[in-house]
């Protein structure tokens, strides 16, 4: 059976990873994570958004989002914490 956008979007947050809008598309072939998040959150699952800016290859600062599983174990958030760190700016807006 085929996974639909929203199973493959809690794969990826289930495994502990994050995920903003260009990941999205690039990695899981979302165009709206916006959407599918939506959908994840009306059945109940915990989704944590975090607001963080990047240089794009203009040289601009530009706010992007960036979706995590919503956990109170400190193991995790310190990951989150690790994967949103690890953004590289210059491979976001190529």
């Amino acid at each position: 059976m085929k996974t639909t956008q929203k199973q493959r979007l809690q794969n990826h947050l289930d495994s502990g990873q994050s995920i903003n809008r260009l990941s999205a598309l690039l990695d899981l072939g979302i165009f709206e994570l916006a959407s599918r998040i939506g959908e994840l959150e009306k059945d109940g699952y915990p989704i944590d958004k975090r607001r963080t800016t990047v240089t794009n290859r203009f040289g601009e600062s530009i706010s992007v989002v960036v979706y995590s599983k919503k956990t109170n174990d400190a193991k995790n958030r310190a990951a989150n914490r690790k994967a949103k760190k690890g953004l590289n700016q210059n491979e976001l807006f190529k």
